[in-house]
């Protein structure tokens, strides 16, 4: 088996840069190269033709999440299938600074995490543990006083004969 190893301690750099496609349809380039598309909807005077920043903004909470559910199972050999997660977070409006007109904040997040496995208890539990737990956004939500509520649905793994 080959053993990775850790990272070292420290700061690591991101960096985003956004261009202006059109409207309220931007292009925001990360450091890998990979474009990643924003629009407002057409009700909010975009075109709709990319996710909003607030979808995005979803769609990194699951997808965080999955990577470390999926990181923390490989390292402790634990036997699942079927990973499915579905990340919802909410918002409302709240009065802006100094008396500005309402705005749009982010006032809940929940995580409905699912899998098969034929592991015991006490191993699943620790997988829940190291996973949510090494989940950077879903720290930054904690931080932000918006803890994300996680619902775990555990099936049974199907036995390969």
């Amino acid at each position: 088996m080959d053993i990775r190893p850790k990272t070292g301690p420290g700061a690591r750099v991101r960096t985003a840069r956004l261009r202006v496609v059109s409207g309220y349809r931007f292009d925001t380039t990360v450091d890998s190269g990979h474009v990643v598309p924003t629009d407002e909807g057409t009700h909010l005077g975009g075109t709709g033709a990319a996710p909003t920043s607030l979808e995005t903004l979803t769609a990194a909470l699951a997808s965080c999440q999955s990577v470390q559910v999926v990181r923390v199972a490989e390292a402790m050999r634990f036997r699942m299938a079927n990973l499915d997660i579905t990340c919802v977070t909410t918002s409302g409006k709240q009065p802006g600074v100094k008396g500005n007109d309402a705005v749009t904040r982010i006032d809940g997040a929940s995580l409905e995490i699912a899998f098969d496995t034929d592991e015991p208890p006490a191993r699943i539990e620790r997988l829940k543990t190291l996973a949510v737990d090494k989940c950077p956004i879903g720290r930054l939500f904690d931080e932000a006083g918006i803890p994300p509520q996680i619902s775990w649905k555990i099936g049974a793994l199907a036995r390969q004969e």
